[in-house]
């Protein structure tokens, strides 16, 4: 249960205050600084607006951004931290996405929020003040050794930070997100260009056709556009 590890971050003693939580299919596909991911203290974040659009029954990510919501619905009010900053839920630098957050401003509570499932700027004491707020429901999400429906996961915590307007605006595009199988030779032309700093790589068995030839391909283009080991590599 990946969710138990995520929500933990803040007990590993030598993790600095502010940090920046890499999934294992997310990758930086340019250089960046680190006003990518916190100006002045404060985490850079895209609050954009959206509703859950679930395809999968089965499917129990949904039910956790499902639960996240409702943990902050409990404790916010939408009209009053919108307002409250508006000039970081409407700000230009989210472009064609401002749009969301225009037409579901008038809603009484929030429904979702869009994920773009990139790179995540986090603070340790943002999750140890969630444990103090809702430690019973954290506590059974840890109790589940595989994920359960009633789980909370990490975006909680970006959302709390959301809420109380402690983040800076981030543009749109500083990430991608590519699922293997669909659009292939964008995500190639993206990793070998930079167009996008950072790159979410998901994989779903059911889009693969040839999962050996986009092994190799993937490879391949790695390998063209980071021909120099790193470090820890060699």
């Amino acid at each position: 249960n990946a969710n138990v590890i995520e929500l933990n971050f803040h007990r590993i003693p030598e993790l600095a205050e502010h940090f920046v939580y890499f999934n294992d299919d997310v990758y930086i596909n340019a250089p960046v600084k680190s006003s990518d991911f916190f100006v002045e203290g404060m985490p850079c974040e895209c609050p954009i607006l959206s509703v859950l659009s679930p395809s999968v029954v089965s499917d129990p990510f949904v039910h956790f951004l499902c639960n996240d919501i409702a943990v902050i619905n409990q404790h916010f009010t939408k009209r009053a931290v919108m307002n409250a900053a508006k000039s970081k839920w409407f700000h230009p630098c989210y472009g064609k996405y401002l749009f969301k957050n225009l037409y579901s401003y008038p809603h009484k509570a929030f429904s979702a929020f869009h994920t773009f499932h990139v790179a995540s700027s986090m603070r340790k004491s943002t999750f140890a003040e969630m444990w103090q707020l809702e430690p019973e429901l954290l506590h059974n999400t840890c109790k589940n050794k595989f994920r359960g429906l009633n789980d909370v996961n990490q975006y909680v915590m970006t959302y709390y930070n959301i809420c109380k307007g402690e983040f800076v605006p981030r543009r749109a595009d500083v990430g991608k997100f590519y699922t293997i199988g669909q659009n292939d030779e964008e995500l190639y032309k993206d990793l070998l260009s930079g167009k996008h700093k950072l790159i979410c790589i998901n994989d779903n068995p059911g889009d693969i056709t040839d999962i050996e030839k986009v092994r190799l391909d993937l490879i391949r283009v790695f390998e063209e556009k980071f021909p120099e080991k790193s470090t820890f590599e060699k």
